[in-house]
Protein backbone atom coordinates (compact mmCIF):
# COMPACT_ATOMS: atom_id res chain seq x y z
CA UNK A 1 0.00 0.00 0.00
CA UNK A 2 2.67 2.30 0.46
CA UNK A 3 3.27 2.42 -3.64
CA UNK A 4 0.05 4.32 -3.82
CA UNK A 5 1.13 7.14 -1.40
CA UNK A 6 4.28 7.52 -3.32
CA UNK A 7 2.20 7.05 -6.86
CA UNK A 8 -0.06 10.11 -5.54
CA UNK A 9 2.56 12.18 -4.43
CA UNK A 10 4.32 11.99 -7.38
CA UNK A 11 1.01 12.73 -9.91
CA UNK A 12 0.03 15.35 -7.81
CA UNK A 13 1.64 18.17 -9.26
CA UNK A 14 0.65 17.52 -12.80
CA UNK A 15 -2.49 16.94 -11.67
CA UNK A 16 -2.77 20.26 -9.55
CA UNK A 17 -1.36 22.21 -12.98
CA UNK A 18 -4.09 20.24 -14.80
CA UNK A 19 -6.80 21.55 -12.72
CA UNK A 20 -5.90 25.12 -12.40
CA UNK A 21 -5.01 25.28 -15.95
CA UNK A 22 -8.84 23.55 -16.24
CA UNK A 23 -10.53 26.50 -13.50
CA UNK A 24 -8.65 29.52 -15.39
CA UNK A 25 -10.39 28.26 -18.48
CA UNK A 26 -13.64 27.50 -17.25
CA UNK A 27 -13.42 31.24 -15.16
CA UNK A 28 -12.42 32.82 -18.44
CA UNK A 29 -15.06 32.06 -20.58
CA UNK A 30 -17.69 32.44 -17.85
CA UNK A 31 -16.43 35.94 -17.89
CA UNK A 32 -17.07 36.16 -21.13
CA UNK A 33 -20.53 34.44 -20.83
CA UNK A 34 -22.27 36.11 -17.46
CA UNK A 35 -22.14 40.38 -19.41
CA UNK A 36 -24.76 38.74 -21.30
CA UNK A 37 -26.53 37.05 -18.79
CA UNK A 38 -26.47 40.50 -16.89
CA UNK A 39 -28.14 42.29 -19.81
CA UNK A 40 -30.90 39.56 -19.70
CA UNK A 41 -31.79 40.22 -16.03
CA UNK A 42 -31.69 44.01 -16.72
CA UNK A 43 -34.19 43.19 -19.45
CA UNK A 44 -36.55 40.66 -18.08
CA UNK A 45 -36.41 41.74 -14.34
CA UNK A 46 -34.80 45.37 -13.78
CA UNK A 47 -36.61 45.66 -10.75
CA UNK A 48 -34.33 42.63 -9.14
CA UNK A 49 -31.19 44.38 -8.59
CA UNK A 50 -29.68 41.97 -6.00
CA UNK A 51 -29.66 39.41 -8.91
CA UNK A 52 -28.24 41.55 -11.14
CA UNK A 53 -25.51 42.45 -8.34
CA UNK A 54 -24.68 38.49 -7.79
CA UNK A 55 -24.14 38.23 -11.59
CA UNK A 56 -21.87 40.92 -11.78
CA UNK A 57 -19.87 39.33 -8.59
CA UNK A 58 -19.94 36.23 -9.78
CA UNK A 59 -18.07 38.30 -13.64
CA UNK A 60 -15.68 39.87 -11.25
CA UNK A 61 -14.86 36.72 -9.87
CA UNK A 62 -14.54 35.05 -13.09
CA UNK A 63 -12.26 38.07 -14.68
CA UNK A 64 -9.42 37.36 -11.43
CA UNK A 65 -9.07 33.89 -11.76
CA UNK A 66 -9.41 33.26 -15.38
CA UNK A 67 -7.60 36.47 -16.55
CA UNK A 68 -4.26 34.63 -17.05
CA UNK A 69 -5.62 32.00 -19.44
CA UNK A 70 -5.27 32.01 -23.48
CA UNK A 71 -7.45 30.27 -24.98
CA UNK A 72 -5.21 30.00 -28.27
CA UNK A 73 -3.27 27.70 -26.06
CA UNK A 74 -5.90 25.26 -24.94
CA UNK A 75 -5.39 21.78 -26.29
CA UNK A 76 -1.55 22.80 -28.13
CA UNK A 77 1.09 20.44 -28.21
CA UNK A 78 4.46 21.72 -27.38
CA UNK A 79 5.53 21.83 -31.03
CA UNK A 80 7.94 18.68 -31.15
CA UNK A 81 5.05 16.46 -31.50
CA UNK A 82 2.61 17.72 -33.80
CA UNK A 83 1.55 15.81 -36.71
CA UNK A 84 1.73 19.39 -38.52
CA UNK A 85 5.08 19.90 -37.92
CA UNK A 86 7.60 19.38 -40.98
CA UNK A 87 10.47 16.98 -40.73
CA UNK A 88 13.74 18.31 -42.34
CA UNK A 89 16.56 16.54 -43.48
Amino acid sequence: MHWIGSLLNTASPQLSAGCSRLLAAVAFWGAVVLPSVALSVLVVSPARIDILLIVLAGNVCCLLVGHRHDPGRLGRTSGLDSPNREVSG
